[in-house]
């Protein structure tokens, strides 16, 4: 192990975590990273957050989010998926991200807004330039488009 690196957390010790918190009346647990995507023992890790009695919900920065992925969410117990977007200029989002994955996590919302029993929303830092350029209503354009939200 690296210096100033953690060691993980056993099955066992997120079991007595997860028992811990749902004792003290947590009702929403949200999985965010790094990547929580990227925890090979994510699914079982959820599970013993008793997701029939707790929301849980998960920040990712959507990059290994396909149909297969949010399927296997949904069936784990996840009830909302927070996707990260930098910014809804496709090419300045994957500047930071990588080439290709605006259009990437948009499909991603897309699926999981026609899944049924699971939410997507859209995660992000409103940074000065997105505030100064007005390119933070652009950006409430593509959440009302990519998770048919409607706001009056």
């Amino acid at each position: 192990m690296r210096s100033g690196q953690r060691k993980k957390l056993s099955l066992e010790q997120w079991k007595q975590v997860a028992k811990e918190i749902i004792s003290l009346g947590v009702l929403h647990i949200n999985f965010t990273g790094g990547e929580p995507l990227l925890e090979r023992n994510l699914f079982r890790i959820i599970k013993c957050f008793n997701p029939k009695s707790t929301i849980i919900s998960i920040n990712t920065n959507g990059i290994l989010l396909n149909k297969k992925m949010i399927e296997e969410l949904k069936k784990a117990g996840v009830d909302v998926i927070k996707i990260s977007i930098d910014n809804p200029v496709p090419e300045e989002h994957d500047k930071i991200r990588d080439k290709g994955t605006f259009q990437q996590v948009v499909k991603a919302l897309e699926y999981i807004h026609k899944t049924k029993g699971i939410i997507g929303q859209i995660s992000t830092t409103c940074a000065k330039e997105i505030l100064n350029s007005s390119r933070i209503w652009e950006l409430l354009k593509l959440a009302r488009k990519s998770t048919m939200l409607y706001w009056d």
